[in-house]
């Protein structure tokens, strides 16, 4: 699995098709964050999980195996979206990780290597059983400089 293909693949599909993209982005929606340890996602899959659409006033995302720890189900037919994970073990190690699929060794240093790991996350809208959702807390306010970068993404051209 070529992950950085398929990343790319995936923002150039979003942007050919046009202003929603930066619509997702500024909709309000608060960071992706996941549901299971409550932390936002970080860089590229804030934008990978802005682009998904399945994020329907709920923008908390966990894995199947997260859902199925707590007792919920991920509903059959269900796509995920992909998210990456950047993990630093040691350079033996980094090649049984190479091995899986969803894993790539980026950089390979003395006794350790940097190894970029692929997730399928899937939104709560997704997922059956999970117990009632935290009120959402207040919206987090857009820098001006990323609001001004996101709106000129709208502009035709």
């Amino acid at each position: 699995m070529d992950v950085r293909k398929i990343i790319t693949d995936q923002i150039i599909a979003a942007m050919e098709a046009g202003p929603p993209l930066a619509q997702d982005l500024v909709s309000g929606q608060g960071l992706a964050t996941n549901y299971f340890t409550s932390k936002p996602y970080h860089g590229v899959n804030q934008v990978l999980l802005g682009m998904a659409g399945q994020c329907q006033g709920q923008n908390l995302w966990l894995t199947y195996r997260q859902a199925q720890s707590i007792g919920a189900q991920v509903r059959n037919g269900e796509q995920g979206c992909h998210v990456i994970k950047m993990v630093e073990v040691d350079r033996r190690q980094a090649e049984r990780e190479a091995a899986k699929e969803g894993a790539e060794v980026i950089a390979q240093d003395g006794h350790k290597a940097l190894v970029m790991k692929v997730y399928t996350v899937f939104n709560v809208n997704q997922v059956d059983g999970l117990p009632p959702l935290p009120e959402p807390g207040p919206k987090r306010q857009i820098a001006p400089a990323v609001e001004a970068v996101i709106l000129g993404c709208k502009k035709p051209g």
